[in-house]
């Protein structure tokens, strides 16, 4: 597994960003997600397929990488404790020719009114397959 987070229908998190988004960059991220662990040593599939809730909570855009700052919520403890351990909770909107998605959390993320929205706790896949069923 190349990593497991919480996976949006891109659709409905275009839709919800729209309203906040300046300067949309070149590539938009065709799989909209908060990464919880970066190529997982241990991975819980019992988890796989729980609804998050998620606030976005903050906007950035430096002309190289395009994102949102997030914070979520969940009843399970295992998800929730995962995300307590990450630094700068985020997700990728878009991203010019030369952006990483990883640098999106180096964003400044200004506040914006918050907009919440759900997702849907999965892995992706070396060959870069979204799994959201344990």
């Amino acid at each position: 597994m190349l990593y497991i987070g919480c996976f949006l229908q891109n659709s409905e998190f275009q839709n919800s960003v729209r309203n906040i988004r300046k300067n949309n960059l070149k590539n938009d991220i065709i799989n909209p997600h908060i990464t919880f662990v970066y190529k997982p040593i241990i991975i819980d599939h019992s988890i796989f397929g729980e609804i998050i809730k998620i606030k976005i909570t903050g906007y950035g855009n430096d002309g190289v990488n395009e994102g949102v700052s997030v914070s979520v919520f969940s009843e399970n403890n295992i998800i929730m404790d995962l995300f307590s351990k990450l630094e700068a909770p985020h997700i990728t909107i878009s991203l010019s020719d030369e952006g990483k998605a990883v640098n999106t959390r180096y964003l400044h993320f200004n506040e914006i009114e918050p907009i919440e929205i759900s997702g849907i706790f999965g892995g992706c896949t070396l060959d870069k397959r979204i799994i959201l069923k344990p």
